[in-house]
């Protein structure tokens, strides 16, 4: 990224930051910005204030408790509320770990778990949009039927509903190629005999371990399908695909705008709704991103 220098004048100019086209407020916002310098894009968080402006957090590195807050407008049509999931962390962790990690081939059978959330739902329709066979999972019959209807997904599966790996293999006939990883447990041991030969399991999350002391899972079983059907299984993280995000934008900002790729926006109000929307994303009350709106400002 460019050095940025301190602006004077009545002007105030844009700013390409984070793949954002950003417009400071007052000339005041924009030399904050530029007097605590961008060197390192991890120390500064997207947070949202409103559905309407969008915040960028600052930890400054040589004041432990420091954080100071710019407030931007944005300017290039798309809703700002998108940067808090399909064009911003979210949208990258389901693009990278499903074309990098994955390594997505056209026309492949892909089966994503809790396919109804914030990043299941992106990496879905990602591989539909490459011409694959595409099956997800989720806790209600209302989210499977939003999967199917809305999103296209060829199946969708309610794990809370019969027995999963029973309902696996009946909606992957043709087996598994890639396995797009966020539940772990049952869901873990459902897919890995479903897995075909030289297959990928793209490790996002294990969210059924996260409340266990320890964040233990579930016993998985199956791992010895791994061997022979020469299976890898990787974790990632979302800063291993930083070099892809101007390619991840462009792609996923034509998406939207073809109409193929849909997002949906489960909002709480009040910042005392904070503990009920962390709670929400582990019992399964969010369908896509679960955002806590501050202000109607």
């Amino acid at each position: 990224m460019k050095v940025l220098r301190p602006v004077s004048g009545t002007n105030t100019d844009t700013v390409s930051f984070l793949g954002l086209t950003l417009q400071p407020r007052s000339l005041h916002e924009m030399n904050l910005l530029v007097e605590q310098g961008i060197r390192d894009h991890r120390n500064w968080i997207i947070a949202n204030h409103n559905l309407h402006s969008l915040y960028l957090l600052h930890r400054h590195p040589k004041l432990r408790e420091f954080y100071s807050a710019v407030q931007w407008t944005h300017i290039d049509g798309m809703p700002l509320v998108a940067y808090m999931s399909v064009l911003g962390l979210t949208g990258l962790t389901a693009y990278g770990g499903l074309l990098v990690i994955g390594a997505l081939k056209e026309g492949e059978q892909v089966f994503v778990s809790a396919a109804a959330g914030a990043v299941g739902s992106v990496a879905a329709q990602i591989a539909k949009i490459k011409g694959c066979y595409v099956i997800g999972s989720a806790g209600s019959d209302e989210k499977c039927r939003w999967l199917k209807d809305e999103l296209g997904l060829d199946a969708a599966i309610n794990y809370k509903q019969g027995e999963l790996r029973a309902s696996l293999k009946a909606a992957a006939p043709k087996g598994i190629d890639v396995y797009f990883e966020n539940v772990g447990g049952e869901h873990l041991n459902a897919a890995l005999p479903r897995m075909n030969a030289l297959g990928r399991i793209a490790v996002c999350g294990m969210i059924s371990a996260y409340n266990n002391f320890g964040a233990v899972s579930e016993p998985v079983t199956t791992l010895s399908n791994m061997i022979y059907n020469r299976v890898t299984m990787r974790g990632f993280v979302f800063y291993e695909f930083e070099s892809k995000r101007a390619e991840f934008l462009k792609d996923m900002k034509g998406w939207i705008r073809q109409g193929r790729l849909k997002y949906r926006t489960t909002i709480l109000h009040g910042i005392e709704q904070a503990p009920t929307a962390l709670i929400g994303l582990f019992t399964g009350v969010n369908t896509g991103k679960m955002v806590v709106q501050l202000s109607q400002d």
